[in-house]
């Protein structure tokens, strides 16, 4: 018999589970009608009801139903199981499970909702999943403490939902996934803290919706995969202690278009990656239509994005150490939201192609900026301009080709800059093109 697991239907908000083998339809049955039985001979007609997504879940060995296994089964269900199915037409849970694998289940090839492998501690492998070809929903990973292998999941090419790989403390690799073309939602690789290796991804040509990696503290290099085509969610990559590089995504044309719900308002971001030295890859993005957040590191070289003109959302840099570079925002010229440079490092700033900003300029905190000969390209700020707390800034000449200031002026606190010198610049702009007040105190 295939034992119910009720905690987990509750935690999935299952309805009911089909219990015993024998309870359940043998075969795909006939849908409660007369006259199609979905058999060999009668597969044809319009009331054929074979429409499954997934090869193997159009077959005759279909189980209908919500299916989980728990603390009390055995490898004898899962024979039970294959004697009669190959296939999943529901979701499959597997929680609490006694056992260091999951052989006996070698016959699944396909389950066209989600599969969700929750808090198995004892489970080493997925042994037994080797068949297993295509998920319609998500995919999840979670709290395994024990599983430290998931290449039996290489026949795997499809997943209709989310990829989430969470909390699974003794997983070093994501070999397992080098089949897995699409993902039909987001891949999340979340507090892996054994996870030294993520080339297993490196097959997936489409993401539906966000990748982020986050908190797998050991992760020392990620290279995006490089037929990766469309991203149809935000890129976020934060506080994974160790990563040293990040590189690829060498054929990805366009990241989200939209701002997803419940989003941090940037397509791509990257912070509080302490010793992150080099990130480089997209070389075919031109345009962002949401927005970029770095926060650097003491010595992070930043080449990405060298192909990106325009920002139609906002730019914010900070956190650039003395030892940093950035090299990939060389011909960017517009950004259509604010720029932020705050807690930057760097002597100068790397942005001197850009010409227009349609929100607010923001220049503080920038402890080491000398001059402000990185913006000498800057024609136009459609809100405010804010030149403030910059300790050894001594030149505002770069920033006098501005013509035009949508909001307020205001240069302050600047130890090494003469009220004079804010007063030349507001002269250079024209009091008359500043559209707010003008604050001067320095």
């Amino acid at each position: 018999m295939i034992r119910v697991l009720q905690r987990f239907a509750a935690l999935l908000g299952v309805f009911a589970l089909l219990v015993p083998v024998t309870g359940c339809p043998t075969g795909r049955g006939d849908d409660d009608d007369t006259t199609d039985d979905d058999d060999a001979v009668d597969d044809d007609d319009a009331a054929d009801d074979d429409d499954g997504t997934g090869e193997c879940l159009d077959g005759s060995r279909v189980f209908r139903g919500e299916l989980a296994f728990g603390p009390l089964s055995t490898p004898g269900d899962f024979e039970a199981f294959c004697a009669d199915y190959d296939a999943v037409e529901g979701n499959l849970g597997i929680s609490g499970l006694n056992l260091s694998t999951l052989e006996g289940l070698d016959c699944l090839c396909g389950v066209s909702g989600f599969v969700w492998l929750f808090e198995n501690q004892s489970l080493v492998t997925l042994d037994g999943l080797q068949g297993l070809q295509y998920i319609g929903g998500s995919l999840r990973l979670e709290r395994n403490f024990a599983l430290a292998n998931i290449s039996n999941l290489a026949a795997l090419t499809e997943v209709g939902g989310e990829l989430r790989v969470e909390e699974n403390h003794s997983l070093q690799s994501l070999t397992g996934f080098n089949n897995l073309d699409v993902v039909g939602e987001g891949v999340m690789i979340l507090s892996n803290s054994a996870l030294a290796d993520t080339t297993g991804l490196q097959g997936v040509t489409s993401i539906g919706g966000d990748l982020i990696l986050d908190d797998n503290e050991v992760l020392n290099n990620f290279s995006g995969p490089p037929s990766l085509a469309s991203l149809g969610g935000v890129l976020e990559i934060t506080n994974n202690a160790g990563l040293n590089a990040v590189a690829g995504f060498n054929e990805l044309a366009e990241i989200a278009t939209a701002i997803p719900i419940g989003s941090t308002g940037y397509e791509v971001r990257v912070a509080n990656n302490p010793n992150l030295i080099s990130f480089a890859g997209f070389p075919q993005i031109g345009t962002m239509p949401i927005g970029l957040y770095i926060q650097g590191g003491p010595a992070l070289a930043w080449s990405a994005f060298a192909g990106v003109s325009v920002i139609q959302g906002k730019l914010e840099l900070r956190g650039f150490g003395a030892n940093s570079s950035i090299t990939g925002l060389n011909n960017l010229r517009s950004v259509v939201a604010d720029l932020i440079v705050e807690d930057f490092q760097g002597t100068t700033l790397p942005l001197a192609s850009v010409a227009t900003v349609g929100g607010t300029l923001r220049i503080r905190n920038d402890s080491q900026i000398v001059d402000l000969n990185g913006l000498a390209g800057m024609t136009s700020v459609g809100a405010d301009l804010v030149i403030d707390n910059n300790d050894n800034l001594t030149s505002l000449l770069g920033l006098h080709g501005l013509a035009t200031v949508g909001g307020n002026f205001q240069v302050t606190s600047n130890d090494q800059i003469q009220n004079a010198q804010a007063e030349g610049l507001r002269d250079a702009i024209g009091e008359q093109n500043i559209g707010g007040s003008v604050t001067i105190s320095n």
